[in-house]
């Protein structure tokens, strides 16, 4: 018995064994590491997304009511002033700019009207007679994608 104790058949079985132990617990730190960085990243995305929520919150109010306090004027007055049109242009970028608050559809959706408003801007400019119906029918939109509800905190 004595003779088995030192033989080198225990000591390198206890070697491969000790070896085998160390892979898998590297293996095992590896992967809790990996996980680690994963679970860092999607804390900041989600941290960043509720700044951006709480930012869009509080520019929806303002944005909302100042396209109202516009869309009034257009339907009172029916006329269409060129600051008016770059301030609805404005309100609409500033929008644009909290791509990751909207939806794919409602985001594409104001990326249209950007445009529809940039066209406006530029005929406005050119002192090009603009329906006002077409320049209320945009505000209108605008408004129901911010009112949706979907986008609150």
């Amino acid at each position: 018995m004595y003779d088995f104790f030192n033989s080198t058949l225990l000591s390198n079985i206890i070697g491969a064994i000790s070896l085998i132990i160390s892979c898998l617990s590297l293996y095992f730190s590896c992967k809790t590491f990996k996980t680690a960085d994963e679970i860092k990243k999607d804390i900041r995305e989600s941290q960043i997304k509720v700044l951006d929520r709480r930012r869009f919150n509080e520019e929806k109010a303002e944005i909302y009511k100042h396209l109202q306090k516009i869309r009034d004027i257009i339907s009172s007055k029916s006329t269409l002033s060129y600051t008016n049109t770059k301030n609805v242009y404005k309100d609409i970028c500033t929008l644009t700019n909290f791509n990751r608050i909207f939806s794919s559809a409602d985001y594409a959706r104001l990326c249209e009207l950007r445009n529809k408003q940039e066209e406006i801007c530029r005929k406005k400019e050119n002192r090009e007679h603009i329906p006002s119906t077409e320049h209320i029918s945009i505000i209108t939109d605008v408004i129901g994608i911010i009112n949706k509800g979907d986008y609150d905190i």
